[in-house]
């Protein structure tokens, strides 16, 4: 998968449901999403054509 679009959709996709923060994992392929509207953490990286949350 592109990375740019990887970025794109999660940070569209994210903000969209309530997401504040997007921001880059220690490797730089997953993104941590977090927000004030939610409890928690979310790490969502590619695997193949997929996203996977964790």
């Amino acid at each position: 998968m592109n990375p740019i679009n990887f970025d794109t959709y999660i940070r569209r996709d994210a903000y969209r449901n309530g997401w504040d923060n997007c921001e880059p994992d220690a490797d730089g392929t997953g993104r941590w999403l977090s927000s004030t509207a939610h409890e928690g953490l979310l790490h969502v990286f590619p695997s193949g054509d997929l996203f996977v949350i964790m």
